[in-house]
């Protein structure tokens, strides 16, 4: 049995080396070294693909080119860079 890290390694792996125009990833980064993040982010920038993250985490605000805010379910604001 696989452990959940290698399963969304796994997961994470397959959607992003499809040829998908829109990749919706949840928490992409979780298990993730700095290292693996940057490569990562690095790698989504050159697809041609529209990528949604979703996230708890502000930290990862930095990759994005517009931030959406949700609260209690309702659009509470929308960041632009």
């Amino acid at each position: 049995r696989l452990s959940s890290e290698i399963r969304h390694d796994i997961l994470l792996t397959r959607a992003i080396m499809g040829k998908n125009r829109l990749l919706l990833l949840e928490d992409p980064f979780k298990f993730m070294t700095d290292i693996e993040t940057e490569n990562l982010v690095k790698y989504l920038k050159q697809t041609q693909a529209t990528v949604i993250i979703t996230s708890n985490s502000k930290t990862y605000g930095n990759y994005c080119d517009q931030i959406l805010q949700l609260e209690n379910g309702k659009l509470n604001g929308i960041i632009f860079k």
